[in-house]
């Protein structure tokens, strides 16, 4: 994919950006490079931008991108940046495919961010995402907290208010990495809050938390230089088990997304109360963390620039071989033990997940037949879903992330469906 890039690619890149052009200014912006006119733009940029990229670069960046992708029709409309302070985007169409533009402005009028990537979704009506976040009539939230020794994490329980707990299964939602809040945020999507809410839909109780690192930070760990995943995850899971049983809830299933996922069969193994009844997997990594960030940096490499790649290695090459070790512990044992119990097992990945390859679930699905297989153990895929399970094109990138999104009907309905049979 060509790429002109003038800012690192993540959620939230033009944070110290502010509104200022509207629509005017990114078409005059699509309408300069189209016409090779990179000195006009290479004015218009702030110093930050001016810093990073060339008069040349600009002017030349249309012909390589007609040289790859043949000749320009049209643009979509613009939309905006999501989460990104004056920023816009829209899809530019050519012979052989699609790529977005996205453009942001500071409150002076000035660029502080350009950048060529993969197309994204247009943005439906406002109608199709107007009642993801809405509970079943008759449902309500619950404020709790999830107690782990000293820490005390805010919690929301997501239940019917005229039927008691041990009459319906309960969903215990498990984070990625890094500190996330209760609803898993990313850009303006919330997969925890929209799966909550689709659950109440299908007769289903959710609880979810906020991570231990998003409520504590560092302090979240005993010794910050030796985290471990036991206290960033494992740990706070288990007790939301134990806060669910003490509610009065007899069918408890902990349902993982990323991290949350790989760690799930482990969480389910090291369960010594007998407290779960089933585990669900959302886009779970079977390969080690060293496997699974040089996937990444590989599909990656066209849209961060080398001195990026080389600060996303060397995060992980400093992470503390505990941690690793922990993350990376034997799966395939694991997955054997469960196996051996028949355990109530149903792994759900997106066939257009650039951060967790599609053939991981092949993976687990191995491993399970060489078990002995699992008759209570379902492996789906979904062709379209990216890794947070919303639909897209073309090829996979983080800023797919910044487009509001809307989980299908079919993979919630595979969830339901998990756990109704088990009622």
């Amino acid at each position: 994919m060509f790429r002109l890039f003038l800012a690192t690619l993540i959620i939230g890149i033009f944070g110290s950006a502010q509104p200022g052009a509207g629509d005017r200014g990114p078409q005059m912006v699509l309408d300069l490079l189209r016409n090779g006119n990179g000195s006009m733009v290479f004015l218009m940029c702030d110093n930050a931008v001016r810093s990073a990229v060339s008069v040349e670069q600009l002017s030349s960046l249309w012909g390589g991108l007609e040289s790859q992708m043949g000749k320009y029709s049209s643009n979509g409309g613009w939309h905006d940046l999501d989460g990104v302070p004056g920023g816009k985007w829209c899809n530019l169409s050519f012979e052989n495919g699609k790529v977005s533009l996205m453009t942001v402005f500071d409150s002076d009028g000035k660029i502080a961010g350009l950048q060529i990537a993969p197309p994204l979704p247009e943005p439906a009506p406002d109608e199709e995402f107007s009642d993801i976040h809405e509970l079943a009539e008759g449902w309500e939230e619950k404020e709790l907290a999830v107690h782990t020794g000293k820490f005390k994490l805010p919690a929301r329980l997501t239940v019917p208010r005229q039927k008691a707990p041990d009459s319906i299964p309960v969903l215990i939602l498990v984070h990625g990495s890094g500190p996330n809040d209760m609803d898993e945020t990313l850009g303006p999507n919330k997969l925890f809050k929209e799966i909550a809410a689709a659950m109440s839909h299908r007769g289903i109780a959710v609880l979810r938390y906020d991570k231990r690192t998003y409520v504590y930070g560092e302090k979240a760990f005993a010794n910050p230089e030796e985290p471990t995943i036991e206290e960033e995850c494992t740990d706070d899971a288990l007790s939301a088990a134990s806060l669910a049983d003490s509610l009065g809830f007899e069918r408890i299933f902990i349902i993982g997304h990323s991290l949350g996922a790989g760690m799930a069969p482990y969480i389910a193994a090291s369960d010594t109360d007998g407290l779960l009844d089933g585990i669900i997997m959302l886009a779970a990594p079977a390969s080690t963390m060293a496997e699974t960030i040089e996937h990444q940096i590989g599909v990656l490499g066209n849209a961060y620039n080398r001195e990026e790649l080389a600060r996303i290695r060397k995060t992980f090459m400093e992470l503390p071989q505990k941690y690793i070790e922990g993350v990376d512990y034997d799966k395939k044992a694991v997955m054997a033990g469960l196996c051996a119990k028949a355990f109530p097992m149903l792994f759900l990945q997106g066939g257009r997940d650039y951060q967790v390859p599609a053939e991981e679930i092949r993976i687990w699905e191995a491993w399970a037949d060489e078990a002995g297989g699992n008759a209570d153990a379902r492996f789906i895929s979904y062709p379209g879903l990216n890794h947070i399970f919303h639909k897209g094109e073309g090829e996979p990138s983080p800023a797919e992330y910044a487009v509001q999104g809307k989980i299908p009907g079919e993979v919630l309905d595979d969830i339901a469906g998990f756990l109704k049979i088990r009622l």
